[in-house]
């Protein structure tokens, strides 16, 4: 997560002029979401352990065989699991503020993750606001449940997830419910993710599709 920096934004970009574009176009599993242009892009500089999976596989022996030399290798799946990719993105962004739940669309994400947008206290929760899961009620019901116990300990509800020492998720629950079935499209394709699903008005450029 610290191998990551940005670049201007290039003025051209597959054949379309990006200098005057006022909304970015990307396009996830047929969905397009658009964001507000930006100056700049967002790159991965040092991809570390990253493994691919289909063939021809590209793995690191340590994660195949779990070296018994370095004990980070036990907390890295040597199966493909697009939610171990997804919640320790999340958690590692969640844990640089533990004790403080500034960020909404974080904490949303993190509870989807969970599966907590199943629960029936949450729906209600939702009926109540009408749905609306930026309202000040959900985000007081949120903090309330994903605050820790103290500054240096783990939340109990996340601890059923995520090593509180490696900050990773809890290879264990990969394949069982809801982790099982999570992606990174699933959550952008939930309500939290609504708003940037909503066609703006203004020039858009289309910069990327997967």
């Amino acid at each position: 997560m610290l191998n990551i920096i940005y670049v201007k934004t290039p003025d051209m970009w597959n054949g379309e002029d990006t200098s005057s574009a006022e909304y970015f176009e990307y396009v996830i599993d047929g969905i397009s979401f658009y964001i507000p242009a930006s100056q700049y892009v967002v790159k991965i500089a040092d991809f570390g352990e990253s493994t691919k999976y289909n063939h021809p596989m590209i793995i690191t022996n340590n994660i195949v065989v779990k070296n018994v030399y370095n004990y980070t290798y036990e907390y890295i799946p040597n199966f493909y699991s697009a939610a171990y990719d997804v919640g320790f993105a999340l958690f590692r962004m969640f844990s640089w503020n533990r004790g403080q739940i500034r960020n909404k669309v974080l904490i949303l994400c993190l509870h989807y993750f969970v599966g907590g947008f199943r629960s029936e206290e949450f729906q209600n929760l939702l009926h109540e606001v009408e749905n609306d899961l930026f309202d000040v009620k959900v985000y007081q019901w949120l903090e309330d449940r994903y605050k820790p116990k103290s500054r240096n300990e783990m939340n109990v509800l996340l601890s059923k997830f995520f090593d509180e020492d490696m900050e990773t998720p809890i290879i264990d629950t990969l394949e069982e419910f809801p982790l099982n079935i999570m992606t990174a499209a699933s959550i952008l394709k939930s309500d939290i993710f609504k708003g940037y699903r909503e066609r703006p008005e203004g020039r858009i450029v289309r910069v990327g599709t997967c």
